[in-house]
């Protein structure tokens, strides 16, 4: 049995503080943790604030050089590469397709993603909406 480290009280799991939760890990019972909360309140806040704010900055470098790697390569079909907003990865075949490509997995480079993005064009907003067009009117197959 785990002993809380303020108070000393027997730490009892319940259906509230699972083996799996973060609480798990803690040496303090909920009600000595509740007690923390209120006094350090302004100091928690102050972290959140701060972490907040790196992964904030961390997020806009990560798309900026989603960005600029969507402009080397252009869109596939008309050559399109002003604007890294403006270009999307679109699957070629929509039923094998296993998962979203997003900017934080291309930015992070997973193995994963590598073989989604060898099922996909890269494509500008207006060639992208008239694929999706001709498709939803059978006039090219999925």
């Amino acid at each position: 049995m785990k002993i809380c480290n303020k108070c000393g009280c027997e730490l009892v799991i319940n259906r509230n503080w699972s083996i799996g939760s973060k609480r798990a890990n803690h040496n303090t019972c909920i009600e000595c943790f509740k007690l923390y909360r209120v006094k350090n309140k302004e100091k928690i806040k102050a972290y959140r604030l701060k972490y907040r704010e790196k992964y904030k900055l961390y997020d806009e470098i990560k798309q900026d050089w989603v960005k600029a790697f969507k402009e080397c390569q252009g869109c596939t079909l008309c050559g399109y590469n002003k604007c890294g907003d403006v270009l999307a990865y679109h699957h070629v075949e929509p039923k094998e397709k296993t998962m979203r490509i997003s900017a934080y997995n291309i930015y992070h480079g997973h193995k994963e993603t590598h073989n989604e993005l060898l099922k996909c064009m890269l494509l500008c907003s207006n060639c992208h909406k008239e694929i999706h067009y001709l498709m939803k009117h059978q006039i090219i197959k999925d």
